[in-house]
Order: structure tokens, then C-alpha cells, then sequence
């Protein structure tokens, strides 16, 4: 049995994260309004792009450029911040970790940038997974990627975790044969339904472990 999860809004409560986080720039004199004006205005973000990529280094170089501010400082602080991500872990994340070998078990995250690799560095979860991936890629990439360097066949039962719909759908259209499980908290940033490509819903990963074990 194989587990492919993602880490923001499943392993990690990004909302409480992000609202700390924002907390930082109102320390360094930069309100709301400023930090919004800029959170995706830079590349590789493009004009109705499905998939929108935050990356904390230009947000913070284009708040800097454009408001004539000096964020030396902020950049300084927001560092020492990333090294407290083990706190945002959700308290099921390791009884559910736990239950899976390691070799069993794969971590794949959009997007591909140092602040998401500083967050999933310093959370500790990373230790618990055969492989990190990051990507700038819908998953069914990656997920077939995995699959050949592993050599995972269809006969092996696969269960793929997300709490974003459009990511269930893509894994799902490429590989009917994987089990999807919408994780949909209610700490999550994002309020989805869930739709025909999945197999299951849960609210947390208490759920998600009876599911698989059930299931497998």
C-alpha cells in the first residue's frame, strides 16, 4: 500500500500560519491593504492562472520596490518565524504518519520554492516520508514519476490525500485505479465540495486513517 499526501491544509494549518505570518509585515509598518496589493503580483504568476504561486522573497522585494520600504528587517524576522513551523503540524498528523511506513509513504506539495521548502524543513514531518517532492505541476506528474522510479503497479493499492478538488480530479483522470480522499477540515483556507472523482471525504486524518485501513 502506498499514501501520497500533501502538506498545506493537511499536514499543516496554513490558515493559523498565514494569520501569524501577516502579523510580521503590520510589525514592519506594512498594513493589509499593501500586503494583498502584492501578494501575487509578480512572476511566475500570470492572468488567470488556475494555479496561483505564492513565494515570500519577490512578494516581499515588490512591497520594498514599490512602497520605498526597507525590508531588510522583515526579511529577517519572517526567517526566524519559519523556524517555528513544527507548531503549525495538526495534532493528528503524527498518529496518522506513524501508522504508514515510511517507504510507504510520499509527500507531494505545490509549489516549488524555498519558503515552502523552509516551512516543510522546519515542521519536522519531512523525516516520515520515502520522498518530498515539491512541484510546479499539477500532481499526476509527479505521482507518475513516483510510480516508475518505485515501481508501483496497479495491482498495489494507492490512496492519494488533498484538500484541493482540481488536484483530486487531475490525479483521478490519469489514474482511475488510485483511491482519492478529499480532506476537507474546518481550519482549511479552502471551503470546497466534493465531486464525483472522490472517493472519499473526511474532516481530519483520524478519518482518513480508518478509511485506508478499511480500505486496504
Amino acid at each position: 500500500m502506498k499514501v501520497f499526501l500533501d502538506f498545506d491544509d493537511v499536514l499543516f494549518n496554513t490558515k493559523k500560519f498565514v494569520v501569524d505570518y501577516k502579523k510580521i509585515f503590520r510589525l514592519h509598518g506594512i498594513s493589509e491593504d499593501v500586503y494583498k496589493k502584492y501578494y501575487y503580483d509578480y512572476l511566475p504568476n500570470k492572468k488567470n492562472s488556475k494555479l496561483k504561486k505564492y513565494i515570500s522573497e519577490p512578494h516581499i522585494d515588490k512591497i520594498g520596490k514599490e512602497e520605498g520600504i526597507d525590508v531588510s528587517a522583515l526579511k529577517q524576522d519572517i526567517e526566524v518565524f519559519l523556524g517555528t513551523a513544527s507548531k503549525y503540524v495538526f495534532s493528528d498528523v503524527y498518529d496518522f504518519l506513524g501508522s504508514f511506513k515510511k517507504n510507504d509513504s510520499y509527500l507531494i506539495s505545490y509549489s516549488k520554492n524555498k519558503f515552502l521548502e523552509s516551512k516543510i524543513k522546519n515542521s519536522g514531518v519531512a523525516k516520515y516520508f520515502k520522498k518530498v517532492v515539491m512541484t510546479d505541476s499539477l500532481k499526476s506528474l509527479p505521482v507518475r514519476d513516483i510510480m516508475r522510479e518505485d515501481n508501483i503497479k496497479k495491482d498495489e493499492q494507492v490512496f492519494f490525500l488533498d484538500d484541493r478538488i482540481e488536484q483530486i480530479d487531475d490525479v483521478k483522470k490519469h489514474y482511475k485505479w488510485i483511491k482519492t480522499v478529499f480532506i476537507n477540515r474546518k481550519e482549511g483556507r479552502y471551503q470546497n465540495i466534493a465531486d464525483d472523482m472522490c472517493d472519499f471525504e473526511c474532516k481530519n486524518l483520524k478519518q482518513a486513517k480508518k478509511i485506508i485501513l478499511k480500505n486496504s
